[in-house]
């Protein structure tokens, strides 16, 4: 989650560029798989990022598409964090947002990682946030535009009491920059057009306690949309042991 440029550029994607952006995700989402396993105790915000970087130059790729976002138990509050020294402990949660540049194209996504049972309170924050982003992801649909698109996920949160909660837009799109048209916010003038690429990120961010993301990527379709994120996302699925 990163400030979005203003007078950004919008471009309708051809097939190969839809290609090589579902190429750029793929690597990103290997890199992801990988660094799952690599993680240990002791390991710091800033070290974690770097494992991201060396290995995308390892798979061809140019550059990250920006820099990681490595967000350890309270550091994910914010949701624009810089990297610090803070080092993980056992029983910490993360939340990683990543993308890489591959041939000139971005990816993006964001998961959460346990390293032990989520308690009540984080579940019930996480399952809100994912019911929100499926919700959003389903209401998808050409011309639709791109502030109700952002209220379909945010009148979820609100109705469950968050709504201060959620500080940003709930998307953008991506393509040869990171940020470009359309923008997913409330006050948004852009409607959603066949082969856009978008992101669908609502987060909930409780102060002094822990903030969940959960971002994917979608091609916008005549019949909805194509989710090029294939990461699992279910809670469960984002427990690991370390």
């Amino acid at each position: 989650m990163r400030s979005i440029k203003k007078n950004s550029v919008s471009l309708v994607k051809t097939l190969a560029e839809l290609s090589l952006i579902k190429k750029s995700q793929a690597i990103n989402e290997e890199i992801f798989q990988n660094l799952k396993k690599m993680l240990k105790i002791g390991m710091s915000e800033k070290e974690i990022a770097l494992k991201i970087k060396d290995m995308a130059l390892n798979k061809n790729c140019e550059n990250l598409a920006f820099e990681p976002i490595i967000a350890i138990n309270k550091n994910s509050v914010t949701p624009h964090h810089k990297n610090t020294n803070k080092k993980l402990k056992k029983g910490d949660m993360i939340l990683i947002d990543m993308g890489v540049k591959y041939k000139g194209y971005c990816s993006d996504m964001t998961r959460m990682i346990f390293t032990k049972n989520p308690t009540k309170e984080q579940k019930n924050i996480y399952n809100l946030v994912l019911e929100a982003q499926k919700t959003a992801i389903a209401k998808i649909k050409l011309g639709l535009k791109c502030s109700k698109l952002d209220k379909i996920a945010r009148i979820i949160i609100k109705k469950a009491g968050f709504e201060k909660n959620f500080e940003h837009g709930l998307g953008h799109g991506v393509g040869l920059e990171i940020h470009q048209s359309p923008k997913i916010s409330q006050k948004s003038k852009d409607v959603l057009k066949e082969n856009d690429v978008i992101t669908i990120e609502p987060g909930i961010y409780l102060p002094n306690k822990f903030g969940i993301r959960i971002e994917d990527m979608a091609i916008v379709t005549k019949n909805g949309c194509e989710i090029i994120t294939k990461i699992p996302k279910l809670l469960e699925e984002s427990i690991i042991r370390i």
